[in-house]
């Protein structure tokens, strides 16, 4: 059985695997200092979970493949003022398939919790130092004296302060201890994300932090990896990652598969989002899927994928709409999703100055228009509208 079956297949129902969010509480937090807070490394739990395991691979166990961290934006809570309570702690972490790394967290996780508030919420917020060394917090959308607030919290020790998020946008937040760099390359980072008092359309939000890590010659004696002051320098990472982890949502894809089980759709329906590209692109035999997933899934993707590579592009795609719009709904679900997520990738790729494919465009819009007709009510099928209308707004430039 090939490889990227088996992930697609793992990948699934790792979705409904959730990490825990430690030291992010509503409590109120306590002004005074944690003289006896203990510090030191927070060992790593000695047997990681497996995804899932079909028979081929035991569950738990040093080689097993961690969930994917949680991607999904935490939702705003509806009051005006957040209590929120950090711990900074050093601990190992699964950094890459193999790898582990001594980190220095927000949280005990690289990067932090996702903190989400409106604009003109007040924050209170307590730091408490768990670690051996002074660390601090830099909070990039709050206006304080860094003077006053942002100063090293010694060892067993915590900081309490406020501030009103008056600025919307996402914000970074990390550790200022210097030396500064290696603070953040240790994994001190997170992200701050401050709605505009005007809410956006409702749509569901993903947040991605983008990082590295940079690995010293030789773990350390427990096998997890350390900084490379020099590697940092001089720009060469071992790992360029996203929320933390290398590949993850590689193995783990994340938007279509989100788009749908986030609308509770069976995981016959996901898996069917998902591998309809993995068959169109590496050729794989509809018996394969059938024997792999079952054949329901199978069908499903038959229909998602194109029916004969012979013709343009526009008489490829053509086939293919015609084929969806005589489908099942649940078939004409998975188009729109898919449409969804590859017209946001497209509206990146202008914003960042490529250009439009004008065949992929009408096809779009065709496929938007044969949706429309079919399933009008569904709420893909209205983000998918969306999603292009968002397209026309772009500056002329962009387009």
């Amino acid at each position: 059985m090939p490889r990227y079956l088996r992930l697609v297949g793992w990948g699934l129902l790792a979705l409904a695997c959730r990490p825990s969010s430690n030291d992010r509480a509503g409590a109120a937090a306590p002004t005074a200092r944690q003289g006896n807070a203990a510090p030191g490394s927070q060992a790593p739990e000695s047997i990681p979970p497996a995804n899932v395991s079909h028979g081929e691979a035991p569950v738990g166990g040093p080689g097993a493949t961690p969930a994917p961290i949680e991607a999904r934006l935490p939702p705003r809570e509806r009051s005006r003022l957040h209590r929120i309570r950090l711990g900074m702690r050093h601990v190992t972490l699964n950094v890459a398939p193999g790898a582990t790394y001594a980190a220095w967290t927000f949280g005990g996780r690289v990067p932090g919790p996702a903190l989400h508030v409106g604009q003109g919420d007040t924050v209170d917020f307590t730091v408490v130092n768990h670690a051996n060394i002074p660390h601090s917090m830099d909070f990039h959308a709050a206006e304080l004296a860094p003077s006053k607030y942002y100063v090293n919290v010694m060892p067993g020790d915590s900081l309490h302060y406020r501030f009103v998020a008056r600025v919307p946008g996402a914000f970074l937040y990390h550790c200022g201890t210097a030396p500064v760099a290696m603070h953040i390359a240790n994994g001190m980072y997170g992200a701050l994300i401050v709605d505009p008092a005007t809410p956006e359309p409702k749509a569901k939000e993903f947040f991605l932090v983008q990082s590295e890590f940079y690995f010293a010659p030789k773990p350390g004696a427990d096998g997890a990896h350390t900084l490379d002051g020099g590697k940092l320098l001089g720009l060469a990472p071992d790992h360029v990652v996203f929320n933390g982890r290398a590949s993850q949502y590689a193995e783990h894809p994340l938007e279509v598969a989100q788009l749908l089980s986030g609308r509770d759709h069976r995981d016959e329906v996901v898996a069917a989002a998902i591998l309809h590209d993995v068959v169109e692109d590496t050729g794989v035999e509809p018996a394969e899927i059938a024997e792999r997933f079952g054949p329901e899934v199978a069908a499903l993707v038959e229909v998602l994928s194109e029916p004969s590579p012979v013709g343009s592009y526009r008489e490829r795609k053509a086939r293919l709409r015609d084929a969806v719009s005589r489908a099942s709904d649940e078939a004409l679900v998975i188009f729109a999703a898919d449409k969804v997520a590859k017209v946001r990738e497209l509206r990146m790729t202008i914003a960042m100055g490529g250009a439009a494919d004008p065949e992929k465009l009408e096809h779009y819009w065709a496929s938007l228009e044969m949706l429309t007709a079919q399933h009008a009510g569904h709420p893909l099928v209205q983000q998918l509208r969306f999603e292009l209308e968002a397209l026309e707004l772009l500056p002329p430039h962009a387009a």
